[in-house]
């Protein structure tokens, strides 16, 4: 099955592409599409609402923890905005700064993936 994904780059660049995977992929399927995108980052998958639908985003593990081993990761904007649509769709009137950030690159798919 064709499946679409975007890679939202923090600096807000962004790249489609496009790959064949089974209807329900496995863990490696996914990671190797994933991991390149993430620099080898350890992934870590969050459920996102996009056009009313749910669908798979893929960021690094990492980019929420403070790591004194490395620079943090740059908040991603436009993914940290679809991150926080689904709890702000259910809570209007919360604070979206309130909300966690994601940092990083991240690889949202236009299907889910994870099953």
């Amino acid at each position: 099955m064709d499946t679409t994904y975007h890679v939202i780059r923090a600096d807000g660049s962004k790249t489609t592409s496009t790959t064949t995977l089974p209807q329900e992929p496995t863990f490696e399927q996914i990671k190797a599409i994933v991991s390149p995108a993430l620099d080898g980052e350890p992934l870590e998958r969050v459920r996102v609402l996009v056009d009313d639908r749910y669908t798979d985003m893929f960021v690094s593990e990492l980019g929420h923890r403070e790591l004194t081993t490395r620079p943090p990761l740059p908040i991603n904007a436009d993914a940290t905005r679809i991150y926080r649509a689904n709890w702000l769709k259910q809570h209007p009137d919360d604070d979206p700064d309130s909300l966690p950030a994601i940092a990083g690159t991240a690889l949202l798919f236009d299907s889910r993936v994870w099953f």
